[in-house]
């Protein structure tokens, strides 16, 4: 072998030859999915509670709830001392139906203790998670002359149809 046949042989094995954008007819396609999981929101409807306390924090509850106990025992004490002056009692008898009006208030006033539960129907979202089967590509068969190739499209050419591909043929 001389010298002239072995540099183009060497030229012919290390160059890659382009044929860029050669038309080539499609042959066949198929259609590639891929499983993704998606996020959906799903709305739906839900009783809410909400514990409302009253506040008695103002200048008259705080005397009155450093005399009396609550609001309910002051309001006990002057029932039991009207009650008794009603039935024409003396002063200790006064005094004795003002402190068991105050006992009958106070205890009262502790069952409720001014808490009041209001319920109410709100629609809140929650979120699911579903497979969902999405299209990926299109692999397109390709024949140029007796040559076949797979060639990647983001879109679905139709049978017959010369598309554009890229050669490089090394």
């Amino acid at each position: 072998m001389n010298m002239r046949s072995s540099i183009i042989i060497a030229v012919l094995l290390s160059a890659n030859i382009y044929a860029n954008e050669t038309n080539m007819e499609v042959v066949k396609t198929k259609p590639v999915f891929r499983n993704i999981s998606v996020q959906t929101p799903v709305s739906y409807e839900a009783e809410v509670c909400h514990d409302y306390k009253r506040n008695n924090k103002g200048a008259l509850e705080k005397v009155v709830d450093g005399a009396f106990g609550s609001t309910g025992g002051l309001v006990g004490a002057a029932a039991g001392v009207a009650v008794v002056d009603k039935l024409g009692g003396n002063t200790g008898a006064k005094v004795l139906g003002g402190l068991l009006g105050n006992k009958i208030g106070n205890d009262v006033s502790s069952q409720n203790k001014n808490v009041v539960t209001k319920c109410e129907t709100q629609t809140k979202t929650r979120y699911e998670t579903k497979d969902v089967e999405r299209l990926e590509h299109y692999l397109v068969t390709v024949s140029y002359g007796l040559n076949r190739f797979i060639v990647k499209r983001d879109f679905e050419p139709q049978v017959g149809d010369l598309i554009k591909v890229n050669l490089t043929v090394n």
